[in-house]
């Protein structure tokens, strides 16, 4: 049986804040999806943050990826006011 990788989900613990565990990173690789795979990977991560003390989970979203924040949604995740990020570019002169 060949074994392949379809998705990770990537979390670590803030050093000023203990008792949150932060989640990095949750991918699926573009042929995995739509299998709940992700959700998946997220309600595992949750499930250790709890059985390891973790009072917080905290994440943050592109806003257009539809499919994550669904998932965040459906978990419970309470959206948080957000940073909205300015670019100027300068013509060549």
């Amino acid at each position: 049986m060949q074994r392949r990788v379809c998705g990770l989900h990537l979390a670590f613990q803030l050093r000023d804040r203990p008792d949150v565990l932060r989640i990095g990173q949750t991918g699926v690789k573009r042929a995995f999806r739509r299998r709940r795979i992700a959700q998946a990977l997220k309600l595992r991560g949750a499930a250790y943050a709890r059985a390891h003390g973790f009072r917080y989970l905290r994440t943050v979203n592109e806003s257009r990826n539809r499919g994550i924040l669904t998932i965040n949604e459906r978990m419970g995740f309470v959206k948080r006011p957000a940073w909205i990020e300015f670019v100027k570019t300068f013509r060549e002169a």
